[in-house]
C-alpha cells in the first residue's frame, strides 16, 4: 500500500511545535493533533487534506475545553497506539493496517450517529468511494486534495500565498475530472489518484525548507505557470477557478516537471515516496 508507505514516513517526521493550545491534564498541544492525525490517516489509509487536518484541531479544541474526559482518554489511547506502531517495523505496520482499518470502520459504522465518528466515515468514504470508474478509480480525497495542493502551488507562485478552494471549486473539479476520467492514460489516473500521499509528501517536505529554498521554487513555480498573476474584478477567486480547469491542471504538472522543482514517482513497487524536492 503505497499511502501506508508514506504515511510511515509521516509518523516519523519530527515538527517543531507551538505552545499549547488548550490547557488541561494532558494540554492539548499542536503536537497532539498531529499525532492523532498521523495515526487516524494510517488506521484509514486516506491522508488527510489540509482541510480536514484543521477540522480535526477544531474538534480536538471542542473536546478539551469541555472537558471530555472519555474524548480525551481516547485521543490519549490513539497515542499510545501510535507510539507502539513506531516501535514496530514497517512489515508489521503494513501487516497489521488493513486488520485496524476493519475492525475501526466497522465500530465507527456503528455508531454513525457520534458527531466524530460521522466525520470520520466521511473522509473515509471520500477515499474510497469511487465518483468515477477506472484503474484506477476516482474518489473524492483525491479531488480535494489535488485542488489543496495545486492551489497551494499557484498561489505560491503568484504572492506567496495558498489559495484556499472552497467547497464549490472542489465539487465543479471533481465533475470536471470525473467527466475525463475515462480519457486519461492509466499512469495519468494512478498520478492523480495518489494525490492524497503526495499532498500529505510536499506539505512535510515545505515545513523543512529553508526561505532561500522555497523562494527558489516560489520563482521557478511562477515561470512554469506564467502568468500566475489574478486579473480584472475576480481577484484571486476568479483567478483560482480558471486555473483549476482540467488543461491547466495537465499543464501546470507537465510545467514542474519540466523545471525539475518536483520529480513525479514512477508508479511501481520500488517508489515509496511520491515527490522528491531538489
Amino acid at each position: 500500500m503505497r499511502a501506508v508507505l508514506v504515511l510511515s514516513l509521516l509518523l516519523a517526521a519530527g515538527t517543531a511545535y507551538a505552545d499549547q493550545l488548550v490547557p488541561g491534564d494532558p494540554p492539548l498541544t499542536d503536537e497532539i493533533v498531529d499525532h492523532t492525525c498521523d495515526f487516524l490517516e494510517w488506521a484509514i489509509a486516506t491522508p488527510f487534506t489540509l482541510a480536514q487536518r484543521d477540522e480535526a484541531k477544531h474538534i480536538m479544541i471542542a473536546f478539551w475545553k469541555k472537558h471530555d474526559k472519555a474524548a480525551i482518554a481516547a485521543v490519549q489511547q490513539v497515542l499510545q497506539l501510535r507510539d507502539q506502531l513506531l516501535q514496530s517495523t514497517p512489515e508489521s505496520r503494513a501487516q497489521a493496517q488493513p486488520k485496524v482499518e476493519a475492525k475501526l470502520v466497522e465500530s465507527m459504522r456503528a455508531q454513525p450517529s457520534d458527531p466524530t465518528n460521522h466525520w470520520l466515515l466521511g473522509i473515509y468514504d471520500a477515499g474510497h468511494k469511487s465518483i468515477a470508474d477506472g484503474e484506477p478509480a476516482l474518489t473524492q480525497q483525491t479531488v480535494a486534495a489535488l485542488a489543496e495542493m495545486l492551489g497551494f502551488v499557484l498561489g505560491q507562485a503568484h504572492d506567496g500565498k495558498p489559495l484556499q478552494p472552497s467547497a464549490k471549486d472542489i465539487d465543479q473539479l471533481a465533475k470536471k475530472l470525473a467527466a475525463e476520467w475515462g480519457k486519461l492514460e492509466v499512469d495519468q489516473r494512478k498520478q492523480l489518484a495518489a494525490m492524497p500521499s503526495t499532498w500529505a509528501s510536499v506539505r512535510m517536505e515545505w515545513a523543512g525548507l529553508t526561505a532561500a529554498d522555497r523562494k527558489k521554487y516560489r520563482e521557478q513555480w511562477a515561470k512554469a505557470l506564467a502568468p500566475a498573476k489574478p486579473a480584472g474584478k475576480g481577484g484571486t477567486a476568479s483567478h483560482y477557478f480558471t486555473m483549476m480547469q482540467y488543461r491547466a491542471m495537465a499543464t501546470a504538472f507537465q510545467g514542474m516537471s519540466d523545471t525539475n522543482n518536483i520529480i513525479i514517482c514512477n508508479m511501481n513497487p520500488g517508489c515509496t515516496y511520491t515527490y522528491v524536492w531538489r
